[in-house]
């Protein structure tokens, strides 16, 4: 454990998700507890100024933690803090704009790096230009460690394993993710960085088809998935079992499923199987529906082009109902929404024409964005930190890796599963 200055540093600790993520490191620093070790960490960012008084709070409590400051436009900065720790955890976004800089720098440095990009276009472009140099490097880089894509990722691993426990010998199929947000009586609220990622990733669609013709050229193998894929909504159709409207996912966590299949699928022994992998978001009203089929047609024609994203820039109240602003959402709204993420694995007993095994899954978290985020963050920090560089066992691999890829081994789950934040059900059908 010598030689570094620091185990973590959180890089983008000023900004709105960067400091929620200081207080939920604050008050968690004993996942990192290793005996005869004291953990140390910092915060980072251009300003000392600003990182100063992030943790006067926390010096209150007698809590210590130091500050490195580190700008994305400064490479020999960011080459410094990442040489100064062990492990990187950047909140700096969109990370299409800021954050390959820092990738590079934690490739160069042997530095391992956590995110909280939700941005497939980034995501899949590094693991392009540099899974290979971090694997011969040994350094593990996990994109979309936090609400995207921890949950879809590890909850379609979970599902499948439950099915298979449930019915012995099932050939699992395929998982359905369906995705329902609860706002409290406050309504809820987006920061406006979150929405800037979310234009930026739209405008990103045709780079993303360019990236993944590459990297398909360069996969030797790909997954073999047995049966139909479930049916992809379209447009809109009610859901009788959820009791709600059902509409296609349009956030990271269905390609990031997808892509942890393809990792999963260059395994000597992949475990488990390949599925087939389909997400929804339901939506509890008719009017509800008609709200979001209509700011959303509106979203997603202007991020088409330059001048587009431009204007939805601009004017993230008028184009999002007053949901996205600077301030972001206000802690009552925080505390009062929450979401539930359910799980539909399928599976094959025997030769059928459809599948005849079913689990269902829920696991409920608090407010997505600004709550589970930083829990998220810092269950998987901890998950790396402990096999990486205290008991290094070898269960997360290097390269540039999605969240269920890099911790489908390690004791990630096992965490979220203890933690009274995070509720699990299982059903079995």
């Amino acid at each position: 454990m010598n030689g570094r200055t620091y185990d973590l540093i959180l890089f983008g600790a000023t900004g709105f998700t960067g400091k929620l993520c200081v207080e939920e490191i604050a008050k968690s620093l004993h996942f990192f507890h290793t005996d005869g070790h004291t953990f140390r960490w910092a915060i980072a960012g251009r300003s000392r100024d600003r990182l100063k008084a992030i943790i006067k709070p926390l010096e209150h409590a007698k809590v210590v933690v130091d500050v490195v400051i580190a700008d994305i436009e400064d490479e020999e900065s960011l080459r410094r803090m990442a040489r100064s720790t062990r492990i990187i955890l950047s909140a700096v976004g969109p990370y299409r704009s800021f954050g390959e800089p820092l990738v590079k720098a934690c490739i160069a440095e042997r530095t391992d790096y956590l995110d909280l990009c939700g941005e497939p276009e980034f995501i899949e472009n590094m693991m392009l230009k540099y899974h290979d140099l971090a694997v011969e490097r040994k350094v593990t880089l996990v994109h979309a460690a936090a609400f995207d894509s921890v949950p879809a990722d590890l909850g379609a691993i979970h599902a499948v394993k439950a099915l298979r426990r449930e019915h012995n010998g099932v050939l699992p199929s395929s998982v359905e993710m369906f995705l329902r947000l609860q706002p409290g009586p406050s309504g809820m609220g987006v920061n406006y960085a979150t929405y800037e990622c979310a234009v930026e990733g739209f405008g990103s669609v045709k780079a993303l088809k360019d990236i993944r013709r590459d990297l398909a050229k360069k996969r030797a193998v790909m997954p073999h998935l047995i049966g139909k894929k479930p049916i992809v909504t379209e447009n809109f159709k009610w859901d009788g079992y959820n009791r709600a409207w059902r509409l296609n996912h349009f956030f990271a966590d269905a390609s990031v499923v997808r892509t942890t299949q393809i990792l999963n699928a260059s395994k000597p022994h992949p475990r488990p199987p390949a599925i087939h992998f389909v997400a929804h978001v339901l939506i509890p009203s008719t009017w509800a529906l008609i709200q979001m089929i209509f700011f959303f047609t509106i979203f997603s024609l202007l991020a088409k082009f330059s001048i587009g994203r431009k204007i939805l820039l601009e004017f993230p109240e008028v184009f999002t109902r007053g949901i996205v602003s600077k301030r972001g959402p206000s802690a009552r709204q925080r505390a009062e929404t929450s979401v539930v993420m359910s799980f539909l694995a399928a599976g094959y007993s025997r030769e059928r024409v459809h599948p005849d095994q079913f689990v269902r899954t829920a696991w409920t978290f608090p407010e997505p964005g600004y709550v589970a985020t930083p829990i998220l963050f810092v269950h998987s920090a901890a998950a790396l930190y402990h096999s990486r560089h205290v008991k290094r066992d070898g269960k997360v691999p290097t390269g540039v890796n999605t969240p269920g890829y890099a911790f489908e081994d390690s004791d990630l789950e096992e965490r979220l599963l203890s933690d009274s934040r995070i509720q699990v059900e299982t059903r079995f059908d």
